[in-house]
């Protein structure tokens, strides 16, 4: 089994920009809605996409994203 840091450092197959939506995950919406963002959090975005919505809503309630 690969390790954690073996997943972040391959190369993809099919990147992630080929196939992103412009807009925002749902998911991000609801943990915003249940108020479980916290400044100062960190959000891991792994294959993100071409946009980056995501990370803009993410530091529009405190969350770094790397």
């Amino acid at each position: 089994m690969k390790s954690f840091l073996e997943h972040l450092h391959e190369t993809q197959e099919y990147t992630s920009a080929a196939t992103s939506q412009s807009q925002v995950a749902k998911g991000f919406g609801i943990l915003a809605k249940k108020k479980l963002l916290k400044p100062g959090s960190v959000n891991v975005d792994l294959g993100g996409g071409r946009y980056d919505h995501g990370t803009k809503f993410m530091e529009s309630h405190g969350v770094t994203s790397h």
